[in-house]
């Protein structure tokens, strides 16, 4: 059975992506982190939970970004969680890739940094908050 809290899944494990999001028309957000169930995006427009959007993601992996519907799960002061909703095989193959090259131990990356909530990318610095 799949088990989920918010939208965190069980299933579905989840890494750190800094990358470009376009979210609705022209609206754009900066990716934290990213599974095949959803991502949690930083923005300065956040929107409502239940509320659906339209987001292109950019996965770096050299292929056209994702164009995915989403609905909003939980948001804060800052950023916004999102479900996915209807992703096709594609698509899933793409993130599963990202989310397994991602989370290799050999990858200093992966082990040394952090989406720092300050900085809102990569930062080994830990800020006090």
């Amino acid at each position: 059975m799949r088990e989920t809290h918010g939208m965190r899944s069980v299933n579905a494990p989840r890494v750190a992506h800094d990358a470009t999001v376009e979210i609705g028309s022209g609206g754009r957000a900066r990716a934290v982190n990213l599974s095949t169930g959803g991502i949690f995006v930083a923005a300065d427009e956040t929107f409502d939970p239940g509320e659906q959007v339209h987001l292109k993601v950019n996965l770096k992996d050299g292929a056209t970004p994702l164009d995915v519907d989403a609905e909003v799960v939980w948001k804060e002061d800052g950023g916004m969680a999102l479900r996915f909703k209807e992703l096709d095989d594609v698509a899933k193959r793409r993130i599963t890739r990202l989310v397994q090259s991602a989370s290799r131990p050999s990858s200093a990356s992966a082990t040394s940094a952090f989406i720092c909530r300050r900085c809102r990318r990569r930062c080994a610095r830990r800020h006090a908050i």
